[in-house]
């Protein structure tokens, strides 16, 4: 169809694809979507045909959904370039580091656009009203990459934010992308069932149009399945199996199928030189070894991972796009929404340490080969050993079903319907539950919830009357303190009592400026129980071990241990020894505010300790910069981190009153535009006036 036929907007280009002309004609139909087509087939335009119409009329409200941070962004800039129909609209970006203030809120209420992830979705669903009535105003809601409902660790993030969404905001229209939901017509079923009780007295939507006034038109009532295999080159899936000698021991033939998988795609990009290639490691050490053997070949690549800031890895991705490197290896997140196909793909392996690799996202990574633009095809390597070649070319030719993951974490979900109050009762647990997906597909039994709200009562995570037998009145019960930190601060309810515990044990023992202690209370939580020891960090965790036993603290698990053990050596600065575990810790640091938060209230609220609030934000910046707690107190100050901070000390600066009463030598020390910073900060506000006017 022509892109005039949309009267909504206009693109910048004359005809819809095959996908995009399908979802034209219900544009302007009472009915909820469900697209699945292959990658690169148009999908999110697709999208963008049903949400135009609120959006570019001022119709309410459109939020978009996405798995990821990346993809977030990138749908950010392209809804803002010039040529696109919403370069116009006002647009809002919702991801981890998001942080409620007031002028957020009210950016929230005047945005077109809200762009979010999964996770800062349930979180704003979980706790509206705290930030006005935004959600209310909401018409469209577009869930991207909509198969993460398997995804574990994400899919029961965007499967309670559905839940809640659809409950308190009915009216809504729905419009689920994916590009691997061999299920879409279970799902649809599913989404129908979520709406239809929520819509039984509902006979519009209400809405708001560009000058304020009220409208209505009537609720979505059925839900519509586009399948499509669509794609504008076509893809072709190779298998390429490998063996290793018998009889190796684990750790030699553990070593001996990452050089097998390694020399078989060199092989193949030594076959195909002249073509670009994405090759995706779902370890970071098997894409290094990757870069190494290239590049000792002589052929330009580069390794696309996250231990690389976001201007290195803009610049990398620019330089493929242009055709400068010609390989690029990289983690398996470079295979959702960025813009990076190419001729050729190959995926070095099928396991992601000793777990198998969910086959979702293997489908994902084929699907970036081929470049619309330029070639007619793609081609797609999977290098496996023999054994799982049965399974996975079941996989691919079958297909996978989207199935619910919220079975594994349905307490930390309705730990947020308790504290909210939409749960009083079991009865109430029983009803919420029998919303999921995880029930639809029979995999949440009642008895399940019954033994998490024991559970949670035994924690004191929960309080009230003691469960009755059936037939007798059902009596309520509500969320305690501690059940509440948990549910506000979005973190598992039963790492949140095991926190509690912890920080006792540091109060009781005179533990908490011992690096050692802290990160035993951090690290030691059931959250962190999976995992295990690389083997360059075994000896520094026996280490370790030896010390917590010497404190007569006891951690219980690999994973726990590892992840204690570095956050040690990061809390003493030890930056050449964590650096290369990265992958450990680092998002618990750039978690480091939330979760300090969180250990603070349990501190002051829990176990009334007043004076812990000021422990903890000096907590935080140890944990965010890796310093001492001397050099904590001069990280407070915007401009100094810990270069500065152990430089400033060693010239016999130690406190904020030195920083002003040795100016000149804090002059000679830092650059003159962070001096200059440091000055103005410290003159501004009024708690160093007074030290000030005391140095005089």
């Amino acid at each position: 169809m022509k892109t005039s036929a949309y009267r909504y907007g206009k693109y910048p280009f004359k005809e819809f694809n095959p996908v995009q002309s399908q979802v034209l004609p219900l544009v302007d139909k009472d009915t909820h979507l469900i697209v699945a087509s292959p990658t690169a087939s148009g999908k999110t335009i697709a999208a963008e045909l049903v949400a135009g119409r609120y959006a570019l009329q001022g119709l309410g409200k459109i939020v978009y959904l996405s798995p990821l941070k990346a993809l977030a962004e990138e749908r950010m800039r392209d809804w803002s370039d010039s040529k696109h129909p919403w370069q116009g609209l006002r647009k809002i970006l919702l991801t981890g580091d998001y942080r409620l203030t007031q002028k957020r809120t009210k950016e929230l209420e005047k945005a077109d656009v809200v762009i979010a992830t999964y996770e800062m979705m349930a979180v704003r669903c979980r706790n509206q009203g705290e930030e006005g009535n935004w959600l209310s105003t909401v018409s469209c809601l577009i869930v991207d990459e909509a198969h993460f409902l398997s995804s574990s660790g994400r899919g029961d993030h965007l499967e309670h934010a559905l839940i809640l969404f659809t409950k308190l905001y009915p009216a809504a229209r729905i419009v689920f992308l994916s590009a691997t939901m061999k299920n879409a017509k279970e799902i649809a079923v599913w989404l129908k069932e979520l709406l239809k009780c929520e819509q039984a007295n509902l006979p519009a939507i209400a809405s708001f149009d560009a000058h304020g006034a009220h409208y209505t038109t009537a609720t979505p009532a059925s839900v519509t399945v586009i399948e499509s295999d669509y794609r504008p080159c076509q893809l072709s899936i190779h298998f390429v199996p490998y063996e290793v000698q018998r009889g190796l021991v684990y750790g030699a033939r553990y070593a001996a199928e990452e050089e097998a998988k390694v020399m078989e795609v060199l092989k193949l990009v030594k076959t195909h030189l002249y073509d670009q290639w994405l090759i995706f490691a779902h370890a970071k050490s098997a894409g290094r070894a990757m870069l190494e053997k290239l590049s000792q070949q002589g052929i330009s690549a580069a390794f696309h991972n996250a231990d690389l800031g976001i201007e290195d890895r803009s610049a990398m991705e620019e330089r493929f796009q242009n055709g400068r490197i010609q390989v690029l290896v990289a983690t398996s997140t470079l295979a959702y929404g960025l813009n990076l196909p190419a001729r050729r793909v190959a995926i070095l392996g099928v396991t992601r340490g000793f777990v198998e690799v969910d086959p979702l996202d293997v489908i994902q990574e084929c699907g970036r080969a081929g470049r619309p633009r330029y070639d007619k095809e793609g081609d797609a390597y999977i290098v496996l050993p023999y054994k799982a070649l049965p399974d996975w070319k079941k996989y691919l030719q079958e297909g996978v079903n989207v199935q619910s993951v919220l079975g594994r974490h349905i307490g930390f979900h309705l730990i947020g319907e308790i504290a909210e109050k939409r749960v009083k009762t079991k009865e109430d647990a029983l009803h919420w539950a029998s919303r999921t997906l995880a029930r639809a597909q029979g995999i949440l039994p009642d008895k399940g919830i019954e033994e998490i709200l024991d559970l949670y009562r035994s924690e004191k995570l929960i309080h009230g009357d003691s469960f009755l037998e059936a037939g007798e009145e059902e009596h309520s019960f509500e969320a305690t303190a501690l059940g509440v930190i948990a549910s506000k601060n979005y973190y598992d309810p039963l790492d949140v009592a095991a926190w509690k515990k912890n920080l006792w044990a540091l109060h009781e023992r005179r533990l908490e400026k011992s690096d050692i202690a802290l990160a035993w209370a951090i690290a030691s939580v059931p959250s962190h129980v999976n995992g295990f020891i690389p083997k360059n960090l075994k000896i520094l965790a026996s280490e370790y071990l030896a010390q917590l036993r010497n404190a007569s603290l006891r951690i219980y698990s690999d994973g726990a241990l590892a992840l204690a053990t570095i956050l040690d050596l990061h809390l003493r600065g030890e930056t050449a020894l964590t650096q290369p575990h990265r992958a450990i810790f680092w998002s618990l640091i750039q978690d480091a505010e939330r979760l300090t938060g969180c250990l603070s209230q349990i501190d002051t609220r829990i176990h009334q300790r007043e004076e812990a609030s000021e422990y903890w934000k000096m907590a935080f910046l140890r944990l965010l910069y890796g310093v001492g707690w001397e050099q904590a107190i001069l990280c407070q100050i915007p401009g100094i981190g810990r270069a500065y901070s152990r430089t400033l000390i060693d010239c016999g600066i130690q406190s904020i009153k030195d920083l002003l009463k040795k100016r000149e030598t804090v002059r000679e020390v830092l650059p003159e535009k962070t001096f200059e910073k440091v000055m103005e900060h410290l003159e501004g506000d009024e708690w160093t006036k007074a030290l000030s006017k005391q140095s005089h």
